[in-house]
């Protein structure tokens, strides 16, 4: 299958290498600039080739599909796994299927179209066996791309404008920076939780201030007044207002109040990268925050407040990556091996609690709830983090059903490190279970 590079005699080739599930090399040629295209079963599975748009970095990069620190980040993968790019882009699970095959067609395309303008091209189909390195799922069959060429008209824009936006992800430090700029400022809801503790803090309290304060956010008012009210409180009912719940709560749980209130609409967020439900984000919230202030009760009370709010926002950095990850993405796997944290990195280049700590550090939020925050997988590394090992814990025993294991039993499934470290022993640790259990039952129901 030989001929000079005419559209008419191409898209006829094409047809036939499609329908006949053709394998071999399509080597488009115009010397000295030569395109090789790579078909197993009568679709184009790999571009190579003399000139720089064969190459699918260069083509990434031109077409502002990657930034060129990432597109280089992914060579050095290719390189040291012995992997095309785009191999390596499923494997490492940077970009879904349909997003890696529209990439495909899109790249296809773009080399067909720029082969057609040479003014003395020809191509020639040569059958060989393919090695087994490039053989992939990331397939774009030879008719389809007859048909995309013969339409091509109203396809490209179209076909750039999707692989523009679904192949958009970025990585490691370029998502870290770009997290950073979009989280400048703090929320507002916990701008007024910052300025509301810092008049609890104060020796003489102005409630007179504080109601002055909390007013400003009134959807905040009406979350204090929800959360005042709930069972856990045992005040179901009888909170009428911001300063009633301001002169009927002792300073401790008025502060406990609104920090919950205020972190509220922040937490309560569907993660569908992580196939997490806005409920489920809550209640794990909330059983580590109170379960890491239950905890710091026990083993340090003077840490208790910090606790709380780190425990409360411990996952925080999930919401954050969201966005920047497919539906699904990141996820334990079916046979629970490998921990969220490494699922990010892996993917993402970073993980969720590396994250968090950059946006808290950003926002000026306390050196030690920062690194428990950034730890709390692994406390070890935390420089001996105290918060880091009860958040550790919290997250741990929060992940548990109460059917799951006996009650008696529960401490194994501390890490025996972490429960050394924080020097609690069974009963300690039972107890802390059982109430983290309560509180995600009765708070705000």
């Amino acid at each position: 299958m030989k001929s000079n590079l005419e559209k008419s005699l191409l898209l006829e080739s094409l047809e036939r290498l499609g329908s006949g599930n053709k394998t071999g090399v399509l080597h488009l040629t115009d010397p000295p600039q030569e395109i090789k295209l790579y078909i197993n079963d009568g679709a184009v599975i790999h571009i190579s080739g003399t000139i720089k748009e064969a190459r699918l970095e260069h083509f990434l990069i031109r077409k502002k599909l990657a930034s060129t620190e990432r597109v280089k980040d992914l060579l050095r993968i290719a390189k040291k796994e012995n992997q095309p790019l785009l191999q390596v882009l499923m494997s490492k699970k940077l970009a879904m299927l349909a997003t890696l095959e529209k990439l495909m067609a899109f790249h296809a395309r773009h080399i067909f179209l720029k082969a057609l303008a040479w003014s003395d091209g020809a191509y020639e189909f040569k059958p060989a066996r393919i090695d087994g390195n490039l053989v992939t799922e990331i397939r774009y069959d030879c008719r389809q791309i007859a048909h995309d060429i013969a339409n091509e008209a109203e396809g490209p824009a179209k076909t750039e404008k999707t692989a523009a936006e679904e192949f958009s992800q970025i990585t490691g430090p370029s998502l870290k920076n770009t997290i950073l700029h979009k989280m400048k400022e703090l929320p507002p809801t916990l701008q007024t939780v910052v300025k509301a503790k810092k008049i609890l803090a104060r020796q003489d309290t102005d409630f007179e201030a504080l109601q002055r304060v909390l007013e400003t956010d009134q959807s905040m008012v009406a979350m204090i007044l929800k959360i005042a009210n709930s069972p856990y409180y045992g005040m179901s009912g009888k909170i009428s207002s911001l300063k009633h719940s301001i002169t009927m709560l002792g300073l401790k749980t008025l502060s406990q109040v609104i920090t919950l209130a205020g972190t509220g609409n922040f937490l309560n967020q569907t993660l569908k990268g992580y196939s997490f439900t806005a409920q489920e984000v809550r209640d794990h919230s909330l059983a580590v925050g109170f379960g890491s202030r239950n905890l710091a009760a026990m083993v340090n009370p003077a840490a208790e407040e910090d606790a709380f709010i780190a425990g409360l926002l411990h996952d925080a950095g999930k919401i954050m990556l969201n966005p920047y990850v497919a539906e699904g993405q990141i996820c334990s796997n079916a046979e629970g091996r490998e921990e969220i944290s490494d699922l990010e990195k892996r993917v993402l280049g970073c993980d969720h609690g590396e994250i968090a700590s950059a946006v808290f550090t950003q926002w000026l939020f306390p050196a030690r709830v920062v690194d428990a925050i950034r730890f709390h997988h692994h406390p070890d590394q935390s420089d001996r983090n105290e918060l880091a090992y009860i958040l550790s814990a919290s997250d741990t025993l929060s992940k548990i059903k109460q059917d799951d294991i006996p009650i008696y039993e529960i401490g194994s499934v501390l890490n025996e490190k972490v429960s050394d470290f924080l020097g609690i022993e069974q009963e300690d640790i039972a107890a802390i279970f059982i109430e983290m259990k309560e509180s995600e039952k009765n708070i705000a129901k």
